[in-house]
């Protein structure tokens, strides 16, 4: 299958679950979009025995996801929910969503995590120029992601191009 077949495949893909999530709360619909996302990010090889997701402080989102991915596998890894706190990130994170109040912290968690495997996601303007490696964002009361191909490529994880290629076009005309 050609580049463009699938690209058309992803958003109708994608498209189809934005339509049965519309009728969800914003955090639905994001959680939806994480559990996506992860089918087109690539990491290092891990030999943990589990797939770690992070939630700094309580977020609604956390019980969304955790409901998405309850009793499924990632990488071939159950999942694996906990709340951290900024100052206790471990290298067994594998994927770390930012709340939008660590915007003061958001700086020394960026440096404690840097040139690591763990995709970042948050959910806050701004956040994307600090390095994260996914944002949500609002946009007429619309759930649309952008992306930071630097901070990725630094991290060591790869995106795919089709989930590139969907946030560039997808919400911002200044994104390029």
């Amino acid at each position: 299958m050609n580049s463009k077949i699938r690209i058309i495949f992803l958003f109708i893909y994608l498209f189809i679950s934005f339509i049965i999530a519309a009728q969800y709360d914003e955090y639905s619909i994001k959680a939806v979009y994480f559990e996506k996302f992860i089918h087109y990010i690539e990491w290092p090889e891990d030999s943990s025995e589990v797939f770690t997701i992070a939630i700094i402080v309580s977020n609604p989102l956390k019980e969304k996801a955790e409901l998405l991915f309850k009793e499924r596998m990632i990488k071939s890894r159950p999942v694996l929910f906990i709340k951290v706190a900024p100052n206790s990130l471990n290298d067994e994170i594998n994927i770390l969503f930012i709340n939008n109040d660590q915007k003061n912290a958001l700086k020394d968690i960026s440096k404690k995590i840097s040139g690591k495997p763990i995709l970042t996601i948050a959910d806050t303007n701004g956040f994307i120029e600090e390095g994260v490696h996914i944002n949500f964002f609002l946009e007429d009361n619309k759930v649309f992601f952008e992306t930071n191909e630097e901070a990725l490529k630094k991290s060591g994880i790869r995106a795919r191009y089709q989930l590139l290629r969907l946030a560039k076009n997808f919400g911002r005309e200044e994104i390029r």
